[in-house]
């Protein structure tokens, strides 16, 4: 019986290495296909730049959406996906959210049709991408003066924007000390800030994990919407806007920490 189990168990470990494989293979091929042939016809619709970005980021979610639909056809992953609230027009929102594994920013995207995403250079100049991110509108993760000010102006200007405070994937086993960047862009700007709280389980695809090292069953990825934040009374109990920051900066990580203490504990 015991060895029935084992064999059962390492033909699904092994399953799972060959799906993952077909996963990542169809999202490369998909991302190269759509960059090619359906991102150059938006720039022959007789419409402005901003409608143009907003249609890129909605065909960017859509197609996430649709991969997410082939990551649980496969078993791979079995998301359990809270509403998130529909922004208010005109207003921006700054959305943060932990970073367990690197499938958890497609799932966010998929659910966020409007939203700024900053990406990093290899994603802005890699010839495959950057047609789509340029296109979004998206942030490039360059000189952090240059982010912060290219952040406030596109929250300033009612857009949203999802940020990872810890600025890397979380590591497997706890969560990343938080940078200030995105509580310096709330202040600067005045938006409140929505957490988003992410599990993983068993964690895959964590900092470390190459795409083969799948987990021993089929994960479940779970999504939590906290409260917005006023950032208001950190900005009046402090003129200084550094000192702000700093204070919402460690408030949230408190959040996180106490919100993520048992997932961690089981990890």
């Amino acid at each position: 019986m015991e060895v029935g189990t084992r064999m059962i168990r390492h033909l699904g470990q092994g399953w799972r290495i060959c799906a993952s494989g077909i996963a990542f293979a169809v999202f490369g091929v998909a991302g190269i296909l759509v960059s090619l042939l359906v991102f150059p016809i938006l720039f022959l619709l007789p419409i402005g730049r901003i409608r143009r970005a907003r249609l890129a980021r909605a065909l960017i979610a859509k197609s996430f959406w649709l991969f997410t639909r082939l990551l649980a056809a496969l078993r791979l992953i079995r998301p359990q996906l809270a509403s998130i609230p529909d922004f208010q027009a005109g207003i921006g929102s700054v959305v943060i959210a932990n970073h367990p594994t690197l499938i958890d920013v497609v799932y966010l995207l998929s659910r966020l049709p409007d939203c700024i995403c900053i990406v990093n250079l290899g994603v802005w100049n890699n010839p495959c991408m950057h047609v789509p991110v340029r296109t979004a509108g998206f942030v490039p993760n360059r000189d952090t003066e240059q982010l912060i000010e290219d952040c406030v102006s596109r929250l300033m200007a009612g857009q949203s924007i999802l940020l990872f405070p810890e600025g890397t994937r979380s590591h497997p086993d706890k969560l990343r000390a938080f940078q200030r960047g995105f509580a310096t862009i709330a202040i600067r700007s005045g938006a409140p800030v929505l957490p988003l709280v992410i599990t993983c389980t068993p964690p895959t695809l964590s900092k470390g994990r190459a795409w083969y090292q799948m987990a021993s069953r089929c994960c479940d990825l779970i999504l939590y919407v906290r409260d917005p934040i006023d950032i208001s009374p950190f900005a009046s109990r402090n003129r200084n806007a550094s000192l702000a920051a700093r204070e919402l900066t460690q408030h949230l990580e408190c959040l996180y920490q106490e919100e993520l203490k048992g997932y961690y504990a089981e990890c």
